[in-house]
């Protein structure tokens, strides 16, 4: 619930004049980590750090990027540290997949950035976040 509501006050916050500072970035990073190990979501926390700070599309792209491997293999190791037997197990051929879907993504991803305009791409990562947001929700209330 505390991700949607961040990304939902963002986008309201996003239409006021408040500039954020170091410490507010700093946040922004730790709960994305954090958000990212224990629920599998780091999305929102950067992408409500995106929508406050205004950061320019461009930018939020071609950094975001290398910031979500680092996080993702932080988080990997970080699992695999508490838990060393949580690493899934996949045939060769579901490795495969997983690589394949990597790679379509990617290119999918890429040539769809050049086709879609930036107002739509900020719109569908807003959606997006919020949808995590919400999946971890729901996952959360039906571990009950």
């Amino acid at each position: 619930m505390l991700v949607v509501g961040a990304v939902c006050t963002s986008v309201v916050a996003d239409r006021t004049t408040h500039r954020t500072d170091e410490r507010q970035i700093a946040a922004a990073g730790f709960a994305s980590g954090l958000m990212s190990v224990t629920a599998g979501v780091g999305g929102p926390a950067i992408s409500t750090y995106a929508v406050l700070t205004r950061w320019n599309h461009q930018g939020f792209v071609a950094t975001v990027q290398p910031y979500f491997i680092t996080i993702a293999m932080a988080s990997v190791a970080a699992k695999l540290i508490s838990e060393p037997h949580s690493w899934p197990q996949l045939s060769p051929v579901g490795w495969m997949g997983v690589g394949v879907a990597l790679v379509l993504g990617l290119q999918i991803g890429d040539r769809l950035s050049r086709v879609i305009p930036i107002p739509a791409a900020r719109t569908a990562m807003i959606i997006l976040a919020i949808c995590g947001g919400l999946a971890v929700l729901v996952k959360g209330l039906l571990e009950l």
